[in-house]
């Protein structure tokens, strides 16, 4: 006997002594809209979306022979939306574009159903499906080089290819019809060509597997091989429609909707809808409920209690949030008993095995292989219980080579005798009672913020919850049920991404539009349902921001929200480019300002023409008297906000008044410094930084009336007002109206006002002049008082108004993925921004990265250095890093350490100094210049700046244990030592940076900026 079979037999002896309870979890959303509120529609539909179709090939179908073949005894959740659609397929009242277009004969394809073809018939693994054949494999390359080369054959093969690749292999190894076709492909070249009789005969099976599916489930379920189970009806994720704010229990820093959608009605109707949809099929009672995404609470366990369900799954985190502590084998390997339902808690480190490291381990080492070593480790489970593998029936498999059929194969006969169905665990089990309310968790790490907080997935839930206060009846209610799918929420936001988000986008909108046009109401909400909410294009947004910090405004004006985007990719200096980026408004109303927001508002901003460089975005919305908190949103490829982080732009609203304006008129401008009067005029002013400004106005009118003023900074480069402040004037005992301003920058303002009342009346403006360059900075991590304009083009470095701004490109950094630790490819040690100023008494500086979530983040260094001198070129991060010239001081930023703020100063020994804050994604610093005296005399300096992945004190290697770089490719090996910068404040990182290491020489950062000082203030980039 070989040692392998020897290692399988001992492995199918251990395993054969537990309780095994496989559940597959088998989900599509409803690609359809129903016409009536009752599911189960009569209709016909074509749908945009193929994935029912494809899966059932691929997954569904397949996995049901498989469990009649080993005789092994399995668990199927069946989500009633999916099963439906089957349904539809196998009776000819469901099809979809891919299907409609691979019937049609390649020599009739339109234009546009070609371009179709090109963009959608790679839909499918390119690492893994796509070069088991070769000819797929070559029309991939050409279409990504030479896509206008395709003639009809080359689309005839795609139509063939694609399905085919769609088709599990144990279909296609053993369907006499398919086989010559399937081993043709394999053979294949880049010459192979597939004819009109190969498509048909591929797409016959497709039309077939659909009434395959449904007999054999029906028919294993029949003989009691197979247990089903199914979702709430249109697979909603429960805690969250019963109370989006649940969200918060399961991560504070999540943004929910200030009024929340709250309808755990929702979540027991959508059970007892699934309920009879079981009963239809099955003719039996259903007893086990498979919780969308596994997100539970304990409302969620009543409401099953309630609707007469037995059983359901959760996740092994729910059951560890519940303990406050990790389970023991005994207690996850036992269901736990809450009003009456038991609940099965999967073990996640052996469904995520099959789910993600089963298949990398088949690609790498066989199925087979990766099969005995799945069951290496359930033989290292406890003896006895019940150990539930419970996880997705569909997406795992289009990654393993075999489409997992051996995998499973393998898996099912050696532990085919000691398998359970979830009723039959029921029926044996000895649970343990639960006492205390289970707390809300998900599959995802526990966290709801999958589905909520982000602004798309904020905006979906508000236009549902809109449409949810309207829907009175049942009847109305149940349309909505569909929007209530977790599946948009799913694919909304940045957290997840798919080429495919439109079309769940489109489908979301078009529920809620259909709902709107059934019951006959009209859709007032501020987001247009035809406008799409998922937006992303080539476009990459560089900087966004509003010219005001806050307004004061009448009911009777007009409302005129702005804001300006500066993209170099969409070349917003140029007009007419708008179209490539998208902006939105996002406001709520408070009762105070920094207060809770009552509402969140969305619409999307028009563009409205150019300033400068800068495309200006308007919005016109209708407010009532009240105070608004604002947040720009620009997109493009990327989102960026144009807010100061803790600190949203500000709109007031005054009411309209019966009084009458008839003037307004300035008298005078005093100019205060340390508490002391120092000048006044009586037309344009002088001051300097750090003075205070009161402007007192002389109002005509009568009846009541308001008078506010503003300050607004004329930009030097297009002459345009920025950074507009207003501020209620106060009536002073001489009759005038007095508002006071201080003056923190330099530059020349504009102060006018406006008297408010039944109508509105503007003043002359006047001018005032600010010397004295930067003025006092509070360290709090804001960015309200740094004003200066970034550089035109990022990456780019420039100073303005005395600040030195570096900026860089999102999304250059270094990356990597550590599989030994699980660890997915670095997204937040990117660089966006760094800002420096010194006002002669004091360094101070802003970095910005694009988030800062990683525990090794953000250590960001600083070098300094002055022509001629210098202490070292080397840095001190003890990963060989090298600069072109010498450093004086280190800045050295790590909240990880407990002085997060150190300088290095001619010597490797770091100290605190200075203060540090953190707001968001930005640090601000402050450090006297006592302790940088080099910098008061010196006429020039060098600066870099870089950020690395490890704190201070000891060095984190990414470069170990065969570390992989999704963007080269490249796998990093002892010998190929990796660096730790991951990303260079004005350029991306280099190779050599990068991948210098210890046998590939040094890492030097060429990259640095030379700057020009005057008497300490940065005056220039030299």
């Amino acid at each position: 006997m070989s040692r392998a079979l020897l290692v399988l037999v001992l492995l199918v002896v251990v395993v054969s002594a537990q309780n095994v309870v496989f559940v597959w979890h088998m989900h599509q959303p409803p690609y359809y809209i129903p016409k009536e509120s009752v599911p189960t529609d009569t209709g016909k539909a074509v749908v945009e979306a193929p994935w029912v179709r494809l899966w059932t090939a691929k997954a569904y179908y397949p996995m049901l022979l498989l469990v009649e073949e080993t005789g092994v005894k399995v668990t199927f959740d069946i989500t009633p939306t999916l099963l439906e659609q089957i349904e539809m397929y196998a009776q000819g009242r469901l099809t979809d574009k891919y299907l409609q277009i691979s019937l049609k004969k390649a020599e009739d394809l339109t234009e546009e159903e070609k371009s179709f073809i090109l963009e959608r018939f790679f839909d499918i693994s390119w690492e893994v499906q796509i070069p088991k054949f070769p000819r797929y494999q070559c029309l991939l390359e050409k279409r990504n080089n030479a896509p206008g080369a395709f003639d009809t054959a080359d689309y005839r093969d795609l139509q063939v290819l694609f399905n085919l690749a769609w088709i599990n292999e144990k279909l296609l190894n053993e369907d006499p019809d398919l086989r010559p076709i399937y081993q043709k492909a394999k053979g294949s070249d880049c010459d192979t060509h597939f004819t009109d009789g190969d498509k048909m005969a591929v797409l016959a099976k497709h039309l077939q597997y659909p009434k395959a599916f449904l007999d054999k489930l029906a028919q294993l379920y029949k003989k009691g091989q197979i247990e089903v189970i199914m979702t709430p009806y249109y697979y909603p994720i429960a805690p969250l429609v019963e109370n989006t704010n649940n969200a918060l229990s399961t991560d504070p820093g999540i943004i929910t909707l200030p009024k929340p959608f709250a309808h755990p009605e929702d979540v027991s109707a959508q059970v007892q809808l699934s309920r009879h949809k079981f009963k239809t099929f099955f003719k039996a009672e259903l007893l086990g409920i498979w919780p969308p995404e596994l997100a539970v609470d304990d409302q969620f366990i009543q409401i099953l209690a309630q609707s007469g369900i037995k059983y359901t799954v959760a996740d092994q985190v729910a059951l560890e949030r519940y303990l406050g502590r990790q389970p023991t084998q005994e207690e996850l390997y036992t269901p736990w008993e809450r009003y009456g339902v038991l609940i099965f808690f999967r073990d996640k480190e052996l469904s995520d095995w099959i789910g993600f490291t089963g298949s990398s381990t088949s690609r790498q080492y066989g199925e087979k292989y990766a099969a005995e070593q799945f069951l290496s480790l359930l033989a290292g489970k406890a003896q006895g219980g019940l150990v539930v593998i419970a996880l997705d029936g569909e997406n795992p498999w289009e990654w393993y080579p075999n489409d997992g059929y051996v995998f499973l194969t393998e898996i099912y006969k050696a532990v085919k005798n000691s398998t359970k169905t979830l009723r039959e665990a029921t029926s044996s089990a000895t649970p343990r009672r639960s006492e205390s309310p289970l707390p809300t968790s998900s599959w995802a790490g526990g966290s709801l913020s999958v589905w909520v907080g982000e602004w798309e997935e904020n905006l979906a839930w508000r236009i549902l919850e809109g449409a949810r206060q309207v829907a009175k009846n049942k009847a109305w209610q149940q349309l909505l049920y569909p929007a209530e799918a977790g599946d948009w929420f799913w694919w909304y936001g940045r957290d997840r991404e798919s080429p495919r988000e439109e079309i769940f986008d489109s489908l979301f909108r078009e529920i809620v539009k259909k709902f709107y046009e059934k019951i006959g109401l009209t859709y007032n909400y501020t987001w247009p349902l035809d406008e799409p909410i998922h937006y992303r294009t080539a476009y990459t947004v560089d900087w966004a921001g509003a010219p005001f910090r806050r307004l004061i405004i009448s009911e009777v004006e007009k409302i005129n929200i702005t804001v300006e985007v500066y993209s170099q990719s969409a070349n917003t200096a140029q007009h007419g480019r708008a179209p490539g980026i998208r902006v939105i408004a996002h406001w709520g109303p408070v009762a105070y300002w920094g207060g809770p927001w009552g509402d969140l508002y969305f619409a999307p901003m028009t563009y409205a023409g150019d300033v400068g460089n800068n495309d200006l975005y308007v919005l016109t919305p209708k407010l009532a008297p009240g105070r608004y908190e604002f947040t720009f949103i620009a997109q493009g490829s990327n989102e960026v906000f144009a807010t100061a982080l803790g600190q949203n732009y500000q709109v007031e609203v005054l009411p309209r008044t019966d009084g009458r304006v008839c003037g307004v008129e300035l008298k005078r401008v005093e100019v205060y410094g340390g508490g002391h009067l120092l000048a006044v005029f009586t037309g344009n002013a002088l001051a300097y930084v750090g003075n205070v400004i009161k402007a007192y106005y002389e109002v005509c009118g009568e009846g009541p009336i308001y008078v506010a003023a503003s300050m607004v900074l004329i930009r030097q480069d297009s002459g345009a007002p920025w950074d507009e402040v207003f501020v209620l004037a106060s009536p002073t005992a001489e009759g005038l109206y007095v508002a006071e301003f201080r003056v923190n920058y330099s530059g020349v303002f504009e102060l006018r006002a406006k008297a408010m009342g039944g109508n509105v009346y503007y003043s002359t403006p006047v001018y005032i002049r600010v010397e004295g360059g930067p003025g006092p900075r509070v360290v709090d991590g804001r960015e309200d008082d740094w004003v200066g304009q970034p550089p035109l083009q990022t990456p780019g470095a420039a100073v303005s108004m005395y600040e030195l701004i570096v900026t860089d490109p999102q999304d250059d950094q270094y990356r990597f993925y550590r599989p030994d630790w699980s660890w997915p490819p670095t997204d937040d040690l990117d660089a966006v921004e760094l800002r420096l100023y010194s006002d002669g008494q004091n360094l101070y500086g802003l970095v910005k990265l694009k988030q800062l979530s990683n525990i090794y983040a953000p250590y960001v260094i600083i070098a300094i250095g002055v022509p001629g001198g210098g202490f070292s070129e080397w840095l001190p991060d003890w990963s060989d890093t090298r600069l072109a010239f010498k450093w004086d001081y280190i800045i050295g930023i790590n909240y990880g350490k407990g002085s997060p703020l150190f300088l290095f100063d001619h010597d490797w020994s770091p100290r605190p100094a200075g203060q540090i804050a953190r707001s968001g994604n930005v640090i601000e610093f402050a450090i006297p210049l006592d302790q940088l005296p080099l910098l008061k005399t010196a006429a020039e300096t060098y600066i870099t700046a870089v950020v690395f992945a490890n704190n201070y004190g000891g060095v984190w290697d990414p470069g170990k244990n065969n570390a992989y770089d999704p963007v080269s490719g490249r796998y990093i090996t002892e010998d190929n030592y990796a660096s730790n910068v991951y990303d260079v404040f004005g350029q991306a990182p280099t190779s050599a940076e990068v991948y210098g290491g210890w046998d590939g020489g040094d890492q030097t950062v060429d990259f640095y900026v030379r700057v020009g000082l005057d008497n300490g203030r940065i005056v220039a980039v030299t």
